[in-house]
């Protein structure tokens, strides 16, 4: 293995120099990068999934409170049977 890639365990007990500190510090935030990148698209995919869920609910409650409607709607059956003479008449 080169010096480039070696991991901070295995550069040694001693004072490291201060190419070595780069080194560190180059792949901490190597990693740091990565574990980001990996956050964000989870992030956005959550946030997806959330807007097409709310999306999905409120389609169904419109049309839940639409049946609810066409239900409380008098049809040609009932406007046929009772007209409102007829019940000012009783």
């Amino acid at each position: 293995m080169n010096s480039e890639s070696k991991l901070p365990e295995e550069i040694g007990s001693g004072d490291p120099t201060p190419e070595q500190l780069l080194q560190i510090l180059e792949l901490q935030s190597q990693a740091r990068r990565s574990q980001s990148a990996a956050t964000n698209r989870n992030r956005a995919m959550i946030l997806v999934v959330g807007i097409v869920f709310i999306l999905l609910a409120a389609g169904a409650a419109l049309l839940v409170l639409e049946q609810m409607l066409s239900g409380m709607r008098p049809g040609p059956e009932r406007s046929a049977a009772v007209t409102p003479a007829e019940v000012r008449n009783k």
